[in-house]
C-alpha cells in the first residue's frame, strides 16, 4: 500500500479498509497508526467518519484498552470478504450500473409508449380508411345490384320478344300454310 494518493471518498474508505486488514502481527492497528499512514491525504475528521462508517457495517471493530486508553481496530471476517468480493467500490459500480440500467429501462419504456402511440394513430388512420373502403364498396355493390337488376329486366323483355316473335312465326307460319 504506498500509494495513498486518493480523493475519492469510496477510494478512501476502501483504502482504509484495506489497510487494517493488512495487520497480520499483531492483528490490529491503532487510530494513530491509520492517522500516520493516511495524514497526508486524509484529515483526521474524515479517518474517524471512516472508520465509524467500517465499524456501523461490522467490517471492522473497535476495542479501547483500559491500559492505555487507545483505539485498536480489527478486521472482521465479514469485512475480509466484503473486500475481497469488491468493497465500496463494487457497490458503487454496481449502483451506476443499476442507475444506467433504470435509465435506460425507462428510454425503452418510453420509446415503447412512442411507438404504441404511433402504431394506435396508424390503426386509427387505417380504420379511417378502411370506413371509407367499406363505404366505397357498399357503394359499388349498390351498383352492382342496379345493374343486374337491368340485366335481368333487359333479359326478360328480350325473352318477352322473342316469344312474341315465337308466336307470330307459328300464327303467320300456320295461317300462310292454312289458306
Amino acid at each position: 500500500m504506498e500509494n495513498n494518493q486518493v480523493s475519492n471518498p469510496i477510494e478512501k474508505i476502501d483504502k482504509i479498509l484495506e489497510f487494517i486488514l493488512e495487520q497480520e502481527q499483531p492483528p490490529y492497528t491503532s487510530f494513530g497508526e491509520i492517522s500516520n499512514k493516511f495524514k497526508d491525504n486524509f484529515s483526521s475528521k474524515e479517518i474517524i467518519e471512516i472508520l465509524f462508517e467500517l465499524e456501523n457495517d461490522k467490517y471492522i471493530f473497535k476495542e479501547i484498552r483500559e491500559s492505555d486508553k487507545i483505539a485498536y481496530y480489527y478486521s472482521t471476517f465479514k469485512g475480509r470478504r466484503f473486500y475481497l468480493k469488491g468493497s465500496y467500490q463494487a457497490i458503487e459500480l454496481l449502483n451506476e450500473y443499476n442507475k444506467k440500467m433504470k435509465e435506460f429501462e425507462i428510454k425503452e419504456a418510453e420509446a415503447r409508449t412512442e411507438e404504441a402511440k404511433i402504431a394506435m394513430k396508424m390503426t386509427l388512420e387505417n380504420q379511417d380508411i378502411n370506413t371509407f373502403l367499406n363505404k366505397e364498396v357498399v357503394k359499388i355493390q349498390n351498383q352492382m345490384k342496379k345493374f343486374q337488376f337491368w340485366i335481368v329486366f333487359a333479359t326478360c323483355i328480350a325473352g318477352l320478344y322473342y316469344i312474341i316473335q315465337i308466336i307470330k312465326l307459328f300464327f303467320f307460319h300456320h295461317t300462310f300454310y292454312s289458306q
